[in-house]
């Protein structure tokens, strides 16, 4: 098995239930797990604004310059962030040889769906 998929695997096994959290605490445990995760080396993070929706564009060196993934992080709409997800889009970006945008789309229910989901539609 390919290390950085290995370490995805790692990574989402190691989470906590959280089915019994209200959103604030579900955030704010997510928001404590990203604070707490470190990158892979030879990563780039860079924070952008893609057409008023806040992301970052995730690189992993030799990434190859014809390969774009879009990325969402979980959280059933209600929780995730793209610096939550940062650490295994970053091995993601490493083993597709992909730049990875990953977006921090509006979050319920302070903004119900389909705000979530307008947010991660690009007109091209």
């Amino acid at each position: 098995m390919n290390a950085e998929i290995k370490a995805v695997r790692e990574l989402l096994a190691s989470l906590p239930g959280t089915d019994s959290m209200s959103v604030t605490e579900f955030r704010a445990f997510m928001d404590k797990a990203a604070a707490s995760r470190k990158l892979p080396r030879k990563v780039s993070v860079e924070k952008i604004d893609a057409d008023g929706v806040p992301g970052e564009w995730v690189k992993a060196a030799g990434v190859q310059e014809d390969a774009t993934i879009l990325y969402l992080h979980g959280g059933g709409y209600v929780g995730g962030s793209a610096a939550f997800s940062r650490q295994w889009v970053a091995y993601i970006s490493r083993a597709a040889e992909a730049s990875i945008l990953s977006l921090d789309y509006r979050l319920a229910p302070e903004y119900p769906f389909p705000a979530g989901l307008d947010d991660a539609v690009f007109q091209l």
